[in-house]
């Protein structure tokens, strides 16, 4: 498409009210299909939307999205002070291996050995012990 089949080009004011977003959708999409064949008229746009575009604006928020945003931060910080005081409190109870219990220390296991709480069978050649019980 050369520039004489083009459609009029838009003047000055249409791309100041493009950039203000002052335009009906119709006449938007008229600038828009012009600027894609006119690379003049589309840096013209351009520079008009550099210097004009409206201030971004603050997005309101309802009193129901402040309530859940005040609501999730309550509970990540109910979390996290949870979490603190149970690791804490875990901690104070758990000993070292050191300091536990002599039921759960390990013991040395002798050769030939019989554990505790388990009565063995005397093999061939070894003598029988008397435990103090009578049979």
């Amino acid at each position: 498409m050369s520039p004489t089949d083009l459609p009029r080009h838009p003047d000055a004011a249409d791309f100041l009210n493009f950039a203000k977003e002052e335009l009906g959708e119709n006449k938007k999409e008229r600038i828009l299909g012009h600027c894609r064949d006119c690379p003049a008229c589309a840096e013209l746009l351009l520079a008009a939307v550099r210097e004009h575009a409206p201030p971004p604006q603050k997005i309101p928020l309802t009193r129901w999205q402040k309530g859940s945003i005040v609501l999730l931060i309550v509970l990540l910080i109910g979390t996290v002070g949870g979490m603190v005081w149970l690791l804490r409190s875990i901690g104070q109870r758990v000993q070292p291996f050191s300091e536990a219990p002599p039921m759960f220390q390990e013991q040395e296991q002798v050769p030939g050995a019989v554990p505790e709480g388990e009565n063995a069978e005397p093999q061939a050649g070894e003598p029988e012990h008397d435990s103090g019980q009578a049979q």
